[in-house]
């Protein structure tokens, strides 16, 4: 009898449960399917800065995204002038990229680089960042993710006069959560070769650096790398990235980019 009323207990939770289930798991596909776009705001009070660095933002177009389009006008919207930009597409996706700048009307300032049939991305990177001028910064960004705010490359612009700086990588915002990353800062009395390589820079979405430190590195690695994909490869390149700059290393509290 006892069992039997357990039974019923346990079948009147369930049912009771069901509806509330299905309810949040609606809630999460329509906030999913209509979430809002974050945003962020990146106080001013640095200052002008009189100076002005050029920088070069590479967008590597690795998969499929919805979000391009917001992605490109949230470079396009930047208040800082000296900036262009490249995107890095394979050829199905180049004509949809084309398409996409000239509806925005902005192909003087963002170029589509077509990845040939017998070049990997990573060696288009590579020559790209090679025909920059040693002083210009480097802006990695992925093709999902965004600017948080139009005075980002203002921002950056200010670290790199003021500070002695070759790499940056910055806090960011998740699309879906709105909640800030994971990304933080690192005492300088605790840098060293091995901590360089472990430090989030190698996982922040958002990371800029001197052409010149890319082009420290070895050409013979990059062709090593050629045949994984850009990501892996990508990724296995900051770690010499970030042992040549070791103090020069500068986290920025700031939420620069959003994460999606």
């Amino acid at each position: 009898m006892k069992r039997h009323h357990l039974q019923v207990i346990v079948a009147l939770i369930v049912t009771l449960m069901l509806p509330l289930f299905f309810l949040k798991r609606y809630a999460m596909f329509k906030s999913k399917k209509h979430r809002s776009v974050a945003t962020a705001q990146i106080d001013s009070s640095y200052g002008h800065t009189i100076s002005e660095k050029t920088f070069v933002v590479i967008v590597p177009v690795t998969h499929e995204t919805t979000d391009l389009k917001h992605q490109m006008q949230s470079i396009l919207s930047q208040q800082y002038g000296h900036y262009r930009t490249y995107y890095l597409v394979n050829p199905e996706t180049a004509n949809t990229l084309e398409d996409l700048l000239e509806r925005e009307g902005e192909r003087a300032r963002c170029s589509v680089e077509v990845i040939g049939q017998s070049e990997s991305m990573i060696e288009r990177y590579s020559k790209i960042i090679q025909r920059c001028a040693d002083d210009e910064i480097i802006v990695h960004m992925s093709s999902n993710d965004w600017f948080a705010a139009d005075n980002v490359l203002d921002l950056l612009n200010h670290i790199y006069c003021t500070e002695d700086i070759w790499l940056t990588y910055g806090q960011y915002l998740d699309q879906l959560t709105n909640r800030k990353g994971l990304a933080h800062n690192r005492a300088a009395k605790s840098w060293s070769v091995k901590r360089s390589q472990q430090t989030n820079w190698m996982q922040a979405p958002f990371k800029t650096f001197y052409a010149s430190v890319f082009k420290l590195l070895s050409p013979e690695e990059i062709e090593r790398l050629k045949d994984k994909s850009f990501d892996e490869t990508f990724h296995h390149l900051l770690k010499p990235m970030a042992q040549l700059s070791r103090k020069h290393i500068r986290f920025v509290p700031d939420v620069l980019s959003i994460h999606n």
